[in-house]
């Protein structure tokens, strides 16, 4: 009997492992899109500045 219980117990630990890896993804590519988008932004104000001199 306590060996099902502590099967039992395992069973939702791992969702709920999964669960915060996923939120953690989610920040992941929150942090990625927010980097991306400086990257992006960088790249613009260089371009505008190597058009203006020349």
């Amino acid at each position: 009997m306590d060996a099902v219980k502590d099967g039992e117990k395992k069973e939702p630990e791992k969702p709920e492992k999964k669960k915060p890896l996923e939120s953690a993804l989610v920040r992941t590519s929150w942090v990625t899109v927010a980097v991306h988008l400086t990257a992006i932004a960088i790249a613009v104000v260089v371009m505008i500045i190597l058009i203006a001199i020349n």
